[in-house]
């Protein structure tokens, strides 16, 4: 039994030195465990504060971007009322422009027919229009015609279109657009078929 209590004694003495290297060993790799921990924590912790910073950043931008368009907003409203009021001042000014149109339009319509009456009482005598070699002989700068000023405009443009002149010197004479004189001529000649 000796041998028995020795064998227990010698077991006993190996799983203690066994136990004491494992703890030892266990100690050391336990620090060297927590040392990696504490650096982990240590980045996460840096991590945390670079979010954090990113964070703040991300809020600042979108505070300013708020802030600008919030901003642009208010200027592209401001410049749509702007248009608007533009807009309506050109519907304004475009029926304004067709009002004088029609105006005028109706005032022409009642030159034309009070011209009329003055055009029957001019005489036929010879024609409106000469041959292009008559026309070309007497120049509007070498023409010594002149019309009579108390005469109408309409009476004037027949005379001198009698006398030889075309539309071009007719109109730089009497200071007429060549339209207006086309018209004279055009309706007198009417006048004088019928």
């Amino acid at each position: 039994m000796g041998a028995f209590y020795i064998f227990i004694n010698a077991f006993s003495a190996f799983f203690l030195v066994f136990s004491l290297i494992f703890l030892v060993l266990f100690k050391r790799w336990g620090k060297h465990e927590f040392a990696r921990i504490e650096k982990k924590k240590k980045e996460l912790e840096e991590l945390l504060d670079s979010a954090d910073q990113m964070i703040d950043e991300m809020n600042n931008f979108s505070d300013y971007v708020i802030t600008n368009l919030e901003e642009k907003s208010f200027s592209v409203e401001k410049m749509v009322v702007s248009l608007e009021e533009k807009i309506k001042h050109n519907k304004e000014y475009i029926e304004n422009i067709r009002t004088q149109e029609k105006e005028t339009k109706e005032e022409k319509s009642g030159m034309a027919k009070t011209i009329i009456p003055f055009q029957s009482r001019i005489p036929s005598t010879g024609g409106i229009k000469k041959s292009i070699t008559e026309s070309k002989a007497c120049s509007f700068e070498d023409q010594s015609f002149k019309p009579r000023k108390d005469s109408s405009k309409s009476m004037q443009i027949l005379q001198m279109a009698e006398n030889g002149f075309d539309e071009t010197e007719i109109a730089r004479k009497l200071n007429v657009g060549r339209g207006e004189i086309q018209l004279v001529l055009g309706m007198s000649k009417g006048i004088r078929e019928a």
